[in-house]
């Protein structure tokens, strides 16, 4: 056959794999290859020979004799061969190999401009092609690829270097805002990797010349092309290694506000013209380079703590300070009581519990000279201390330190040589009859008659111009317009004063005790009382005091948790708007209550006058109670925040109803008899403390209904007479290193409460025990070590068990596998529940935090789960890698779903990949994060009812995404508010033209009228928002950052979102944006600049 016969029936193209060479093969099944001239495929066969070189010895005659096969074929085509040299012969089934390619192959059509031909190719595919795949070993495959694929290879390190540049630029995106705010500054770690971002940019360069260096040679380099290979994997993987680093799960800042202080939230300064002297007095005096001591004193309730909340965060909004640090101290008059809170306000780490107070000092003395010009403020001091003692510098004009303190005694401010005393006066009688006005509600909600009015002001001057008393009378007195009430009020007060008890303290006490006694019944009274047994300026956890209240009795008999909730809530807005108890909030921002700190004393002061209350709190105690101090009235004892290390004896307090003896590190021994005189005993709380045992004695505890062990982490087991405690209500095991559960707390047939969450060690639970539970209303078991199956062999506890549990309300555990979590579905039982948190999967989400009262998260894998709770209202799927879209059928039932995420699930390429009508037609917000696939939300047409309520979208880091909506498909989300759309790189248009869209005119038009907020950051090939006319009539904030494509926004003067309120943007890509006319440039751009200004 001729070379000219050959080509007119091959079309020539690149060899890349086994296929292209099986096209090659002449009818006999043979191949050879040949070339003419310089153009030799010699050089290529001795180069697969020479390629073999690394292999054993018993390889290589193998690979020899396979490519002198190909000499054998040509000789007996005619064709003559010698080592080193082949001469051209007429052969079938051939192939042209060109090393070099001259212009004199193209004259005579020998070889064609589009071929694209490569020798290596040809060599690698040809040994693939020849050699058996159980003959070449992987590393020798992987090496091929290296030579064949190295374009692949760096398309790859490509597309893992931009992702590398997504993340850094979020991350200095986060950090310019960062800088806008003061005391925040990047961490060091998050500079390193920033810096080696920047060193992995360089050497991806560096790579990438390399790689069109090679790819442009003539003659291909295998040796050259494996050796970057190998580099261009390895940088690949330390990218995506990288990459992961980068996540900083702990943020991205360093809070320096820590250092510096915090604002406080404070109330409104009372008493116009004496509050703002008093404040204006202390501000110049901290002003001063001459005082560097200031104390601020006065009676307790007027105002002094509120009074320097104000000057501490003025202090902050100043440039004059280097930190502030707010101390308050305890009643305690233990120095190294004072040093501990000192220490915590600067963040340091407990002091030993066997260091002493010079040790302690020194670290204090050192923390401070660090820091250089700061004002300490030490708020109720009770005692005085030399500041050398203490731990603080003496403050001077060189060392720019201030101390400020505020008592209720003057001795304390000579006592600390305090170079001004600032006395908080009372209010003025009209600034205190103002304020009472303004608390009855006289003039707005109700109007005395004149009689009356002369009343109230004689109860106002009972208060003695004083804010506290002012503010709690008033309270108990607001809206009330009977004469007779006013009356009566006024009588009890004068009556109250008259006491033979001395000292000003009582005489406030006095003014407090009405409101007090003006509560509706003993019931709030005993309420509010009850409240005193935790610490000075303690944040107490709602929940947590309901338990308590009703584990008492206090309240009454309920049927159910909710129930006492509901009465507890009642009472504590009763005593809320009594101004007895405030609203606080702690450190993850749920609310509390707390007590004022005079309020406080006047609580203890009733108790103790009838000695009922024993109230040791915070006061260092490290020695255990002796006998006698356990008085038999006693009905209820805190001992909260001690040293306490062991219990000791018998107790007899046959009327003891509570004891509190939380957050005693220390406490690890109670003697085997101290409960066995204690059987009245209702609440034991021993959170927080050493615990390794509980004694036997517990169980003559037979009236206890809530006992609380959270965070005892070294305790194991509980004892065998655990099971007697009959009357036990609520149990709370969380955080302790409980294993087992066993089969005798099935006897706790009245248990309603049952925390095991964060129950790390617990492995084994004992079948049978929840089938008794019948009366369990709340279960939590989340970050439990156990997980429930769908059955068992070893007599374990099983899914089905729960099913028992007929009041259940509340149930938050985590399911084996995917089995057990249907299992349980299928049961139903999930109906009676008003709020659940299951858990699937090896990995929980880090991205998802369940925020409603009905959430699922799954992991690792969704295939096979057919369907879910149908009132399910959140739902996480992670790392799921089995789908390429949502199980219909599941997705079917939930049409209670409000929120939704799916992230890292690498397969996923479509939300929806049938017609379905309705789905998730109530889902409100949806999180599509990290889903490297993901095409479209719809394979195929986008069906009424789907998504019709959604409010806002947020997509990050989809890199398959080219477009996000079609018009069509907008239609059915006129409720979305908010969009957010980062780091998806092939995104070139927001929302794509639908044929079938209405017009108007010759133009398109997109409606959203409820979008309010836009939010675009780095979408390198973004081009377009929308090509036709968009009408946002709510949108109010624009933020486009990192769109360099992007040249026009989808608005004219005809169309301009009227609300807008922020635009923000580069302005380097501001000024590159093209506008249909000035109006809109105009428009936009004033937003710009207030936005750079700000």
């Amino acid at each position: 056959m001729s070379s000219n016969h050959a080509t007119d029936q091959l079309e020539l193209s690149e060899l890349c794999d086994e296929s292209d060479l099986e096209k090659l093969l002449s009818p006999a099944g043979r191949i050879s290859i040949c070339g003419f001239g310089s153009l030799l495929s010699g050089t290529g066969t001795y180069s697969c020979i020479h390629w073999f070189s690394p292999l054993p010895e018993y390889r290589r005659p193998c690979v020899k004799d396979t490519v002198l096969r190909l000499f054998d074929q040509r000789e007996a085509r005619g064709a003559r061969s010698r080592p080193g040299q082949l001469q051209s012969g007429e052969v079938d089934g051939f192939w042209r190999v060109f090393a070099h390619v001259a212009p004199i192959c193209f004259e005579r059509v020998i070889a064609k401009p589009e071929t694209k031909m490569e020798i290596a190719g040809v060599v690698a595919g040809l040994l693939n092609f020849l050699s058996p795949v159980s003959s070449v070993p992987g590393e020798l495959s992987r090496q091929f690829k290296h030579v064949t694929r190295l374009n692949d290879e760096a398309d790859r390190l490509r597309s893992r270097m931009r992702e590398l540049n997504s993340r850094e630029n979020d991350i200095r995106s986060e950090l310019e805002i960062a800088e806008l705010t003061r005391w925040k500054k990047p961490k060091s770690e998050v500079q390193l990797w920033l810096v080696n971002v920047q060193q992995m940019k360089a050497e991806v360069e560096t790579i990438e010349s390399q790689v069109d260096k090679e790819l442009n040679r003539c003659i291909p380099n295998c040796f050259s092309r494996v050796r970057l290979g190998k580099k261009i994997v390895k940088k690949t993987r330390k990218i995506e290694k990288h990459k992961e680093s980068g996540r900083f799960p702990e943020g991205l800042l360093l809070d320096l506000s820590a250092e510096h202080g915090k604002m406080l939230s404070a109330a409104k300064l009372i008493g116009e013209t004496t509050a703002k002297r008093n404040l204006e007095v202390i501000w110049e005096s901290l002003m001063d380079d001459d005082l560097g001591k200031i104390g601020v004193y006065g009676m307790g309730g007027v105002g002094k703590t509120t009074l320097m909340m104000h000057v501490n965060n003025r202090l902050m909004q100043s440039n004059s300070i280097g930190s502030v640090i707010w101390v308050t101290a305890s009643k305690a008059l233990e120095l190294q009581k004072l040093q501990s809170d000192i220490a915590r306000a600067l963040k340091l780490d407990p002091f030993p519990d066997d260091e002493d107070e010079t040790g302690r000092a020194a670290k204090l003395l050192e923390t401070f000279r660090r820091r250089k010009k700061f004002v300490l403020i030490l708020d109720d001091m009770w005692t005085s201390y030399p500041l050398y003692k203490i731990g603080v510098p003496e403050p001077s004009r060189s060392n720019c330190c201030k101390i400020v303190l505020t008592t209720r005694l003057l001795e304390v401010c000579r006592g600390m040589e305090v170079q001004r005393v600032v006395k908080v006066n009372l209010l003025s009688e009209e600034e205190a009859w103002n304020l009472f006005r303004d608390r009855v509600g006289l003039g707005c909600s109700i109007v005395l008659g004149p009689e009356a009015d002369k009343i109230a002001k004689l109860v106002a001057a009972e208060c003695g111009r004083l804010p506290l008393a002012i503010v709690t009378v008033g309270a108990a007195m607001r809206e009330v317009e009977d004469i007779r009430e006013w009356r009566t009020a006024l009588l009890e007060l004068r009556r109250s004063s008259k006491n033979e008890i001395k000292g000003i303290e009582t005489e406030v006490f006095e003014r407090l005790k009405f409101s007090y006694s003006r509560l509706r019944n003993d019931m709030v009274r005993e309420c509010f009382l009850y409240c005193a047994l935790f610490p000075d300026n303690y944040r107490i956890d709602l929940s947590e005091l309901i338990e308590y209240w009703a584990a008492e009795g206090l309240i009454g008999d309920f049927p159910n948790r909710e129930a006492e909730k509901d009465k507890c809530c009642v009472i504590i807005n009763e005593l809320k708007n009594a101004c007895l108890l405030e609203t606080a909030f702690n450190e993850n921002s749920a609310e509390c209550i707390k007590m004022h700190d005079m309020v406080r004393d006047m609580a203890i002061h009733i108790t103790r006058a009838q000695n009922r209350f024993m109230v040791k709190l915070g006061i260092g105690l490290n020695k255990p109670l002796q006998g006698e101090e356990w008085s038999k009235n006693f009905e209820r004892i805190s001992l909260m925040k001690n040293n306490i290390p062991v219990f000791l004896g018998e107790p007899r307090c046959p009327k003891l109803t509570t004891l509190l003896v939380q957050e005693n590190h220390a406490l690890k021994n109670i003697s085997s008899y101290f409960f066995c005189h204690l059987a009245a005993l209702k609440v034991l709380d021993m959170s927080r403390t050493g615990l390794e045992v509980l004694p036997e004695s517990i169980s003559h505890l037979i009236n206890l209904r809530s006992l609380v062990l959270r965070d005892c982490t070294r305790l194991k087991k509980l004892p065998s007479s655990f099971e007697k405690l009959k009357d036990l209500i609520v149990l709370n095991l969380s955080n302790t290193g409980i294993e087992i559960l066993p089969s005798e707390m099935g006897n706790l047939r009245n248990l309603r409460n049952l925390n095991l969450s964060q129950t790390k060690n617990l492995n084994h639970v004992a079948g049978g025990i929840f089938s008794k539970l019948s009366l369990l209303e709340y279960l939590s078991m989340h970050g439990s070590r156990w997980r429930w199956p769908a059955r068992s062999d070893n007599e374990e506890a099983t899914i089905e068990e729960l099913t028992f549990c007929a009041h259940l309300v509340s149930l938050n555990i985590e399911f084996l596998d995917l089995e057990a979590l249907e299992s349980y579905v299928n049961s139903g039982h999930w109906r009676v529940l008003k709020e659940f948190h299951f858990r699937v999967g090896s990995e929980i989400s880090t991205l998802f935090h369940a925020q409603l009262k009905r959430s699922i998260e799954i992991s690792n894998r969704l295939g096979g789960v057919s369907s879910l709770p149908k009132n399910t209202l959140e739902l996480s799927i992670k790392d799921c890698h089995d789908i390429t879209h949502m199980p219909p059928v599941m997705l079917m039932d939930l049409n209670q779903l409000t929120d939704c995420s799916l992230s890292r699930c690498n397969q996923l390429e479509y939300i929806f990949a049938g017609k379905h009508r309705n789905l998730l037609e109530s889902l409100e917000s949806l999180w599509l994060w990290e889903l490297p696939n993901l095409k479209a939300f719809c394979k195929e047409k986008f069906l009424p009812g789907t998504f019709e309520n959604l409010k806002a979208l947020t997509v990050y880091d989809c890199s398959s995404l080219k477009s996000l909506f079609s018009t069509q498909m907008l239609l059915q989300l006129q409720s979305l508010e908010k969009i957010e759309i980062c780091s998806c790189l092939s995104m070139e248009e927001i929302i794509i033209s639908d044929e079938k869209d209405a017009y108007i005119g010759k133009a398109n038009v997109v409606i959203l009228p409820k979008l309010k907020s836009l939010h675009l950051d780095y979408l390198p090939n973004l081009k377009a928002i929308c090509r036709d006319i968009l009408i946002c009539c709510s949108l109010s904030s624009v933020v486009i950052l990192e769109c360099q494509m992007l040249k026009k926004l989808p608005f004219s003067s005809l169309n301009l979102p009227e609300s807008l309120q922020n635009f923000a943007g580069a302005t380097s890509w501001l000024a590159k944006l093209e506008w249909d006319d000035d109006c809109v440039k105009r428009y936009f751009m004033k937003f710009a600049q207030r936005a750079a200004d700000n």
